[in-house]
């Protein structure tokens, strides 16, 4: 399928639209057009979906139960339209070692990270991270990453690991953590990543890019 490409509309109140996200209410955001609605629909086969953007430079969404638990995630961590939160931090080495475990091995691409990092010195490791800067950007942990099916997915086939991986083995692995509470929160779950917020001190519009440094601080 052809590649496509937009810039995005200039605003007017007739391209406002409601978004259902989750459970949650419905959500203000601006729909992108008929040109890129039709390529996403072609190459999905349905004419169900649209390209929406969201305009506002803070988040329309508020924190979940679940989040609410853990004591280092804030209001300000929310994303727009991901889930949870903005930013999804993943260790390669954590990936390598899951799949010592699996029969079939899987990539980064099942667990869909917004920020991949290689060379941390024990698999798993960011889970339990305080801060993590990445160049200039400091981004301050919201909490681990629980994971649901989708991860079973096949990201180039769409097909379902008939066997439950490795969502399955993420569960059996049980990662330690020194925070009582967010142990008791997280037994029974497969943990692959660290939620993560910019940080409020962070600059805006800081760029990050392949080859930035990493440094992380524990809490």
């Amino acid at each position: 399928m052809a590649d496509y490409s937009f810039e995005l509309p200039a605003y007017s109140p007739d391209k406002d639209i409601k978004c259902q996200m989750f459970l949650e209410e419905n959500l203000n955001g601006m729909d992108c057009g008929d040109g890129v609605g039709k390529w996403i629909n072609n190459f999905l086969k349905t004419n169900d979906f649209r390209l929406v953007y969201h305009r506002g430079k803070t988040t329309q969404r508020q924190l979940s139960d679940n989040q609410k638990k853990f004591p280092l995630t804030s209001p300000h961590d929310v994303g727009t339209f991901q889930n949870y939160t903005s930013y999804l931090l993943i260790g390669e080495e954590s990936v390598h070692d899951l799949n010592r475990h699996l029969k079939k091995p899987v990539t980064f691409k099942n667990f869909r990270p917004t920020i991949l990092i290689s060379n941390i010195l024990e698999p798993f490791s960011e889970i339990k991270w305080g801060f993590v800067q990445i160049g200039h950007a400091l981004f301050k942990a919201s909490k681990p990453c629980e994971r649901c099916s989708i991860v079973t997915v096949d990201q180039t086939t769409g097909i379902k690991d008939p066997a439950g991986d490795p969502l399955k083995t993420l569960i059996k692995m049980k990662p330690e953590f020194d925070d009582d509470l967010v142990k008791n929160l997280m037994r029974n779950e497969g943990i692959m990543g660290l939620q993560l917020g910019l940080d409020e001190s962070s600059q805006e519009n800081v760029l990050i890019k392949v080859g930035d440094s990493v440094s992380v601080a524990l809490l």
